[in-house]
């Protein structure tokens, strides 16, 4: 049994490497995000779907390897605790993944709340061209039914015959 869980520690280790591995990509995927929003010119809706797209599939496999970090430490939990001397240098290394994965977690929630601020100025911008765009379209409308509707006849048509 215990090299089973020898195992099962290396795998937990693994997936802890691999977590830091995927946090370094989302922050990747928030530094394009600061790019895409940053630029009020040239904010592009098919960059901010392919960024959002990627960040997805980093979250979906990071809740992947959650869910199987659990399932494992559920299994040598206690043989964990009660072998500490014999697993050392496993869980020293596991408590500064740990610490990687937290500081990662930390900068990741900082940069998102940028990201939102500045993605709620950029659709304010968008919201306020949208509305300056119609306001403007409508103005037009009126000007030529307006015209359209003042029936000036001729004022030097001589209706003599």
């Amino acid at each position: 049994m215990a090299d089973s869980n020898k195992t099962y520690v290396d795998m937990l280790v693994e997936s802890l490497k691999k977590k830091v591995a995927i946090l370094t990509q989302i922050e990747k995927c928030n530094d394009s995000l600061k790019q895409v929003t940053s630029s009020a010119e040239s904010f592009e809706m098919a960059d901010l779907d392919q960024v959002f797209n990627d960040k997805e599939v980093l979250i979906e496999e990071l809740s992947r390897l959650d869910d199987g970090f659990q399932n494992l430490y559920n299994r040598v939990k206690e043989d964990l605790t009660t072998n500490k001397a014999e697993y050392s240098d496993a869980i020293h290394t596991m408590q500064d993944l740990i610490r990687q994965i937290v500081s990662h977690t930390t900068t990741i929630e900082a940069d998102e709340q940028r990201i939102k601020v500045a993605m709620e100025k950029q659709f304010s911008r968008v919201k306020q061209a949208i509305k300056t765009t119609k306001a403007n379209s409508k103005a037009v409308s009126n000007y030529y039914q307006n015209m359209a509707k003042m029936s000036s006849d001729p004022q030097f048509m001589d209706r003599k015959k």
